[in-house]
């Protein structure tokens, strides 16, 4: 549209082609979004559901920021605590 006369309309082609343009730019950007929250849907889960979260699944990286020692290990010990997994299921029933 650049080469355009400013009162000069448009051919309809070149409108159309303009169109399908913006659309593949946007069908691109939104499947960009969504495979963040794929790549995300674990790390989700498991703010929910801590006590019932497969570590295996978990990308423990996304956690680096909080700078805590053995990061891993204090999982586990939560998911083996007993009084914790209720507290986690009694949080989800008050919520629901």
């Amino acid at each position: 549209m650049n080469d355009l006369d400013i009162h000069e309309k448009p051919g309809e082609e070149t409108v159309t082609e303009e169109f399908i343009s913006v659309i593949d730019s946007s069908i691109n950007e939104f499947s960009a979004r969504f495979s963040q929250f794929k790549e995300l849907s674990e790390t989700l889960k498991f703010i929910i559901y801590p006590d019932v979260t497969s570590f295996d699944k978990l990308n423990l990286s996304q956690f680096d920021w909080l700078e805590i020692e053995e990061f891993e290990m204090q999982l586990i010990d939560f998911q083996s605590s007993s009084i914790w997994i209720q507290k986690f299921i009694e949080t989800r029933v008050g919520i629901n």
